[in-house]
C-alpha cells in the first residue's frame, strides 16, 4: 500500500515546525533571554543586551522559516508546467496530431515503457511560401515536436510524461515525492528557493544550537539539551543531503538543463541529434538565470513568479534569438 501524496510533504513541514520550536523557545527564549538554569550553561542573568540578541535571533530565524514554508507551499500547490489548450489548438499542432493518429491506424506502435525518449520529429513553424521566398529558416521556427501515447496528445519540446502524476509536463524537471509535486517550467524558481532557504534555516539553527550546545555540561543532561542534540542531529543530517543537491541545481540552471536532460545526456539516452538540440538553449549563464529568475531583482529571492518564460508550450530561448 502506497503512503498518501501528502504525507512526507506534511512530515516536512512538522520537521520545520518542529526545529522553529527549539530555536525560539529552547535556545534564544530560554538560554539567550532568561537565561534559565536548567536551559543555560551560564548562570548568569540576562540583561538587556540578551534580551536584544534573543529577539534579534528570533525575527531572523521566524523572516527565514516563513520564506522557506512560502517556498515550499508554491511548489506543492504551484503548476509544474501543465501543457496549455492554445498550444493543442494549434493549426500546425492540430495538424501534427491528425498525422500521427492516420499512423496509429496503419500500424502498430511499440510499447515503450520509458515515453520520455520518443521519436522527435522536427516541424517547420514558418510559412511554407515565405520559406521559399527568404530560403532559409530560423532556428525558433524549428520547434521538436512528439507524440506521447500515454496521454495521447501531441507534446512540445522539452515535454516529459510523469508516471507519478500520469501528465506531461513542460520542461519536467524530476517528480519531486517530499513535496508531491512534478517540478517543471513553472515551479523551478519556488523549488531553488526552498532549497535555499532550507540550507539557511538549517545552517542558521545548527550555528546558534551548536554554540550553545558546545558548553553544556554533560553531567546531567536535561530534557530541553537532548531536544536542542536531536535538532542538531536531524539539521546536520539534511545539509549533507540538501547541499549536494543545491549545488547540482545550480549548475543545471546555469546550463540551463533539467535533471531529466542532464541524465538522458550522460547516460547516452538521447541520439546526437537531440544533444545538439538541446546546446541551443544554453546561451549565457546570465540569461540561463534570468529566464528562470527574471530581470527584477527584487523578485529574485522572492516566491512569486517572475521567470521569463511564456505560457503558450514554446516558452525557451534560443541562442540566435536574444
Amino acid at each position: 500500500m502506497k503512503p498518501p501524496k501528502k504525507l512526507l510533504p506534511s512530515v516536512i513541514i512538522l520537521l520545520g515546525v518542529y526545529s522553529l520550536f527549539i530555536f525560539l523557545v529552547l535556545v534564544c527564549f530560554f538560554q539567550i533571554i532568561l537565561r534559565c538554569p536548567n536551559f543555560c550553561y551560564t548562570s548568569s542573568r540576562g540583561n538587556i543586551f540578551t534580551v536584544i540578541q534573543g529577539l534579534g535571533y528570533s525575527c531572523l530565524y521566524i523572516i527565514i522559516f516563513i520564506m522557506w514554508l512560502w517556498s515550499f507551499i508554491k511548489v506543492m500547490i504551484s503548476d509544474p508546467g501543465e501543457i496549455p489548450d492554445r498550444f493543442l489548438h494549434e493549426e500546425k499542432v492540430i495538424q501534427f496530431y491528425q498525422k500521427h493518429m492516420e499512423s496509429l491506424k496503419s500500424e502498430e506502435i511499440k510499447n515503450n515503457d520509458n515515453n520520455d525518449i520518443d521519436d522527435i520529429v522536427e516541424v517547420d513553424w514558418s510559412d511554407e511560401e515565405e520559406e521559399e521566398e527568404k530560403g532559409e529558416k530560423e532556428d525558433r521556427n524549428e520547434e521538436q515536436l512528439s507524440f506521447c501515447n500515454k496521454c495521447m496528445i501531441v507534446k512540445p519540446e522539452r515535454t516529459h510524461h510523469c508516471s507519478s502524476c500520469n501528465s506531461c509536463r513542460m520542461k519536467f524537471d524530476h517528480h519531486c515525492p517530499y513535496v508531491g509535486n512534478c517540478i517543471g517550467a513553472y515551479n523551478y524558481k519556488y523549488f531553488l528557493l526552498m532549497i535555499i532557504y532550507s540550507i539557511s534555516f538549517i545552517l542558521f539553527l545548527v550555528i546558534a544550537c551548536g554554540t550553545k550546545y558546545a558548553f553544556v555540561s554533560w553531567n546531567g543532561i536535561n530534557q530541553a539539551e537532548i531536544q536542542i542534540f536531536i535538532g542538531l542531529s536531524i539539521g546536520i543530517l539534511f545539509l549533507f543531503l540538501l547541499i549536494p543537491l543545491f549545488l547540482t541545481h545550480i549548475r543545471l540552471l546555469l546550463f540551463n538543463l533539467t535533471t531529466q536532460e542532464s541524465i538522458g545526456i550522460n547516460n547516452k539516452y538521447y541520439s546526437p541529434d537531440t544533444i545538439s538540440n538541446l546546446k541551443k538553449y544554453n546561451t549565457t549563464f546570465k540569461n540561463n538565470f534570468i529566464e528562470i529568475f527574471g530581470d527584477d531583482f527584487l523578485l529574485w529571492f522572492v516566491p512569486i513568479y517572475s521567470s521569463k518564460l511564456e505560457s503558450n508550450g514554446l516558452p525557451y530561448y534560443y541562442k540566435n534569438h536574444l
